[in-house]
């Protein structure tokens, strides 16, 4: 029966979320009837091919909403139920999700967008025989990159599609197979990585940027080719990198023949201050600059942009076919229906922000290392991180463990203020306020 169980890594939502729904509608159905043990947390793990954390908060989430009871050293079993459905998931505060909700995005402003290019194109709005689309859609990359803190020429620019997929082609650019990366960060791309042979070199992230002393040791290895890093509001830490460490990191993939894959998908909402990106820094052509758009403003989508040195763009052929979709990116990109969208979401952001930041600057309980951005990233000074999610759940307030960041255990919890409206702030002070 756990074989109907259907949850998606490419789905925004988080995976323990996806679990307890699906095991909530066959309870629901009927499939799971009370008292029916559920799988140890290992056997589920391993059927779907998931990280144990995923049941575990699965089960905790469940558990929360009455649908399961869990008994010491007995297992996980179905609770007694009533008639009554128990739709939880519309109950949810979900600032466990490190996105924006998606019915923010609209799909008459696609709607609209496709017809201007029709009617501007024809049908050679389907294909770009010449090339000529896809330069414009570079010109417009180029432009976009400007705005948060990445000066390129237009022919550095890529449009990708499959971000996952380029970062593995890039890396399959160097005969060495060892990529450094910080110690807390989103698994998706390094979990596939070591999957595929790959050696992951964890970097301990520090409140300035990366330990440069681990970073250097790890760099004198004659395997490691790549640093992955986020120099601005990192996730899940919130932290943004010093100039003084970013000039360091650069000097060291200088000395040791490595290059840095900087992720800036969070630039946007830097707050205070201004950007200066390790692509404008360094001066020896080492920075790949990743930004992955859809992720941010158009979450239907898949699509990236990077801007790659000059030593890896005739290695890296742009394959892309350009077709309608590409065309509406640039459409969307140039519209006042985005500038008007971005402008709207960092605001609110920023504004959210500082009133969870307030709380944490007056609590003796709670400590962050946060000063911008999108995500929270918080230590208990007493008590415990299990206690506290489930404390959370309680009052439907899903927030993210610091195990699913790191392979390790850890004290820390990650809130995202992205997906939150400004009731659900309230509710978050309420709860943080009790901790």
């Amino acid at each position: 029966m756990f074989c109907a169980i259907k949850i998606s890594k490419s789905d925004p939502t988080p995976l323990y979320i996806q679990l307890a729904d699906e095991l909530a509608r066959l309870i629901d159905a009927g499939v799971l009837p009370s008292k029916t043990k559920l799988p140890t947390i290992r056997a589920l793990a391993s059927k779907l091919k998931i990280n144990r954390d995923t049941v575990v908060n699965a089960y905790r989430l469940l558990e929360s909403k009455n649908y399961v009871i869990a008994h010491i050293g007995s297992g996980t079993y179905v609770a007694p139920r009533s008639d009554v459905h128990m739709d939880f998931k519309k109950e949810l505060v979900p600032a466990s999700k490190t996105y924006f909700r998606r019915e923010l995005f609209k799909v008459d402003i696609c709607k609209e967008l496709m017809m201007n290019i029709l009617d501007s194109d024809g049908w050679e709005s389907f294909y770009d025989p010449l090339n000529r689309e896809k330069q414009l859609i570079r010109m417009t990359i180029a432009e976009f990159f400007k705005s948060v803190g990445v000066h390129v020429n237009n022919t550095s620019v890529r449009l990708i599609k499959d971000t996952q997929n380029f970062i593995l082609e890039l890396i399959k650019l160097s005969p060495k197979s060892a990529i450094c990366v910080e110690n807390f960060r989103d698994m998706g791309y390094t979990t596939t990585l070591s999957y595929l042979g790959f050696k992951v070199l964890e970097v301990p992230i520090e409140k300035e940027g990366l330990n440069l002393e681990v970073l250097e040791n790890h760099l004198k290895l004659p395997t490691t080719s790549y640093v992955f890093m986020s120099s601005y509001n990192q996730n899940p830490t919130g932290i943004s990198y010093s100039k003084e460490n970013k000039l360091a990191i650069i000097a060291l993939c200088e000395k040791y023949d490595a290059y840095i894959i900087e992720d800036g998908t969070f630039n946007d909402f830097l707050y205070k201050g201004s950007l200066e990106s390790c692509y404008d820094l360094c001066k020896s052509d080492r920075v790949i600059f990743l930004f992955n758009f859809c992720k941010l403003y158009l979450p239907h989508l898949d699509y990236s942009f990077v801007a790659l040195p000059a030593t890896l763009q005739k290695r890296l052929i742009d394959n892309l076919q350009i077709n309608i979709t590409e065309r509406m990116i640039r459409y969307y990109l140039e519209s006042n229906s985005f500038a008007a969208l971005r402008r709207k979401l960092i605001t609110e952001c920023n504004l959210k922000f500082n009133n969870l930041y307030n709380l944490f600057q007056f609590s003796s309980n709670l400590r962050t290392t946060s000063t911008s951005g999108l995500f929270f990233w918080f230590t208990l000074d007493q008590g415990n991180v299990d206690d506290v999610i489930q404390t959370l759940l309680e009052q439907n307030i899903v927030v993210s463990p610091g195990s699913l960041f790191n392979s390790f255990p850890n004290n820390n919890l990650r809130l995202s203020v992205a997906p939150l409206l400004n009731s659900d702030i309230d509710t978050i002070i309420k709860a943080l306020r009790q901790l």
